[in-house]
C-alpha cells in the first residue's frame, strides 16, 4: 500500500504542475493585453469588422486566484461558441474598481 499511496501523490503533483503552468502563462499573456488595453473604445473596428467589446457583468477577486478564475471563465465562453467569441480580456478596475472584471469581444453577423 506504500507505494500505491507514494504512486499516488507523485501523479497528483504532476497533473497540478501540468494544469498550473499553462494556466500562469495564460495569465502573463492576458495581464500583458489588458493593460495596453486599458481605455480602449468598446466598439473596436480595427481589430476586426462587426465586433464589440462587452463586459459581462462577472466580477472576479484582485487575487491571482481571482485573476485565473476570470481567465478560465474567458476561456470557457471562447470555447462554447469561437466564432462569436473571438477574445477575452480581464480588466482590474474596468468598470468595477477592485477586481477583475470580464470583457468579451464579441462578432455579429451585420
Amino acid at each position: 500500500m506504500g507505494r500505491l499511496a507514494m504512486a499516488g501523490a507523485v501523479l497528483s503533483v504532476a497533473l497540478g504542475a501540468a494544469l498550473t503552468i499553462p494556466v500562469a502563462a495564460q495569465a502573463v499573456t492576458s495581464a500583458s493585453t489588458a493593460s495596453s488595453s486599458a481605455g480602449r473604445q468598446v466598439a473596436s473596428p480595427d481589430i476586426e469588422p462587426n465586433t464589440t467589446w462587452d463586459f459581462t457583468g462577472l466580477t472576479y477577486p484582485d487575487t491571482s486566484a481571482g485573476q485565473a478564475a476570470c481567465l478560465a471563465e474567458g476561456e470557457y465562453w471562447h470555447t462554447s461558441d469561437p466564432s462569436q467569441n473571438i477574445a477575452w480580456e480581464c480588466l482590474l478596475s474596468d468598470p468595477d474598481s477592485g477586481v477583475y472584471n470580464l470583457w468579451i469581444l464579441f462578432h455579429s453577423e451585420e
